[in-house]
């Protein structure tokens, strides 16, 4: 067992509100392990704290696996070639998506100013070479993914974000006539105002059958805090109600027609 690094107040209370997520997230658990390694805050580029815990030692001892990592050129081109449509992914902490051996949790200990936990989840220096040997899903691709037809999908909506410094796109979904569903950090950056298109399939032309619907009231979960998944919900309200028809409705059969 070890001291603990100094921390402010302030910086407590920030480890105890990640710990606190973390073990709602099952991420960690408690532990009563004789062995426990130190916790210290950095601040990231956003001006948010990451909880870092002091591994060191823990990985000077650790076995390592020897397993080479691709050349991102050469992945680029085999899973890209003739490829029409690209998008980005991020996986949200992929080195908490791998279990950790029952016999090795122990080990994972560490103290934090109100408590001794453990994780459950890897979050130690092999974790990329463990998430390179996971085996992929072709089922799960999105580059080269095929283009929905035309008013296939009639209750998506695209919103066009304005910030002070441009405009950017994300997605949602028709709810009712007067609310939007999506996720909380399209809408957590510095968003001035949006609009809603509605009923359309190219966001680069005006359509015929679009709706356009301007807003600033929107809404996140209250429980949302910035870059975790978690109650990563929001809703945006519509001033004007949408306008139901055949190209744009709250399901596939354009029925329900409230």
């Amino acid at each position: 067992m070890y001291m603990q690094y100094r921390m402010s107040s302030g910086e407590k209370e920030k480890v105890n509100d990640i710990v606190s997520d973390l073990l709602q997230s099952n991420i960690i658990r408690d532990s009563q392990s004789n062995y426990a390694s130190l916790v210290l805050l950095v601040r990231k580029k956003n001006g948010e704290y990451r909880m870092c815990v002091d591994f060191r030692k823990l990985n000077s001892m650790t076995v390592k696996e020897r397993y080479p990592l691709p050349l991102i050129d050469d992945q680029m081109y085999k899973y890209t070639q003739g490829a029409k449509y690209f998008t980005t992914l991020d996986l949200a902490s992929s080195y908490h998506q791998i279990p950790v051996a029952e016999s090795s949790k122990r080990l994972t200990s560490f103290v934090t100013p109100t408590g001794h936990e453990a994780y459950v989840t890897r979050d130690l220096s092999e974790i990329p070479t463990e998430l390179r040997q996971l085996p992929l899903s072709d089922d799960v691709r999105i580059v080269g993914g095929n283009e929905a037809a035309p008013n296939s999908l009639p209750y998506q909506v695209a919103l066009n974000l304005i910030f002070e410094s441009g405009r950017s796109f994300c997605g949602g979904s028709l709810i009712t006539r007067r609310y939007v569903l999506t996720a909380a950090h399209c809408l957590d950056d510095g968003v001035i105002s949006l609009e809603v298109l509605l009923g359309t399939h190219n966001i680069r032309r005006n359509e015929t059958t679009q709706q356009s619907i301007s807003t600033s009231n929107f809404t996140l979960h209250e429980e949302y805090k910035n870059n975790r998944m978690k109650y990563d919900i929001a809703t945006v309200y519509l001033p004007t109600p949408a306008i139901l028809n055949q190209f744009f409705c709250l399901s596939n059969d354009c029925l329900i027609l409230i």
